[in-house]
């Protein structure tokens, strides 16, 4: 199981083939995401990774939503993640492969994105495994920290 520090953006309003020009006029806000993975279940058979991203408490979001004009420039943001206190992923949000307004308009070419949907950005480089009792804790710059403790499953479903 790993980390995955990730921007996410919050849509707040209908959007459907929204070019990238427009893109942040569909924009609520920004929050931390935490795309918890489990590499284990990663397979070329079943993409999208579900099951590897998919278990209930996965991908926790916070600590909260700062809107969009909060934000001057969301392409210079530090991201920081830490695993027990050491610093473990460090990257910029100018380095995203693809930027929030291409994301949406890719996203938006194929599907409606809802008020309060969220898209989350990718991750740089630096994940390494966690375990049970990890604490994990993810910085951006203007967002906050979003904090975890990894626990078992079987503490999860008691």
């Amino acid at each position: 199981m790993h980390y995955e520090a990730e921007l996410a953006a919050v849509i707040g309003r209908q959007a459907r083939k929204v070019e990238a020009g427009n893109a942040f006029e569909f924009v609520k806000g920004y929050t931390i995401a935490n795309d918890i993975t489990v590499r284990d279940f990663i397979t070329n058979t079943f993409r999208p990774p579900v099951k590897a991203k998919g278990f209930d408490t996965f991908c926790p979001l916070g600590p909260c939503l700062v809107t969009r004009e909060e934000i001057p420039d969301v392409s210079k943001l530090e991201l920081r993640t830490f695993v027990n206190g050491e610093l473990k992923q460090k990257g910029n949000t100018r380095n995203l492969i693809h930027s929030v307004p291409r994301l949406i308009k890719y996203i938006s070419s194929f599907m409606t994105l809802e008020d309060g949907d969220v898209v989350l950005t990718g991750t740089p480089k630096g994940i390494s495994p966690i375990v049970a009792g990890d604490r994990v804790d993810i910085e951006i710059d203007s967002l906050g920290t979003l904090s975890n403790t990894v626990v078992s499953e079987e503490r999860v479903t008691k």
